[in-house]
């Protein structure tokens, strides 16, 4: 499997492990995510910590980043990524590496989706047919399927973020909120 969902999509989010090449990317680390939660996802794809070499935050939220400190304590040598607009507002032990338009972050593609917050960004796995899109995108249970969440900063950028998305190619869309 090329990805796992950790966290609990129907408190407070979820997170996600993306594998590439036999490494690890945690992608958002809320406050479900203490250290053996995210452990449980790595397991699932069959990785340890030891395989972590990033940690992407998708926006400047604390339930996508609160747990951050926590998981780098664990994976020493993973370098943290997230949108420049959001940076100075993300608590990170570690310096944090801005990305934006055509950057690649182990050969995923960072997308910008401004709107829910300045600097919020998706992750597109072209190869796996995976997209993590944070809080540019909620999913529901029911046949209404999609919603964008009311905490977005500016909802017409993110409408123009979504028709970004929509234009990409994937197979499976995982959520920061809601079910994949």
């Amino acid at each position: 499997m090329p990805w796992a969902r950790f966290g609990d999509w129907r408190a407070s989010g979820s997170g996600y492990i993306l594998v590439r090449g036999g490494e690890a990317i945690v992608i958002d680390t809320g406050p479900w995510c203490v250290p053996d939660v995210i452990e449980g996802g790595l397991m699932a794809v069959g990785l340890d910590w030891s395989a972590v070499g990033s940690v992407i935050v998708t926006h400047k939220h604390p339930d996508h980043w609160v747990g951050l400190s926590a998981a780098l304590e664990r994976a020493a040598d993973a370098v943290v990524f997230a949108g420049a607009a959001d940076i100075p507002h993300i608590a990170s032990p570690r310096p944090i590496v801005a990305v934006g338009a055509g950057d690649r972050v182990m050969d995923l593609a960072i997308i910008p989706t401004p709107g829910h917050t300045p600097g919020h960004i998706a992750v597109h796995d072209e190869a796996a047919g995976v997209l993590v899109v944070g809080d540019a995108i909620g999913t529901r249970e029911d046949p209404r399927g999609f919603a964008l969440l009311p905490t977005s900063e500016d909802l017409p950028q993110t409408r123009v973020s979504v028709r970004i998305l929509a234009g990409l190619s994937f197979d499976t869309l995982l959520p920061g909120h809601g079910p994949p």
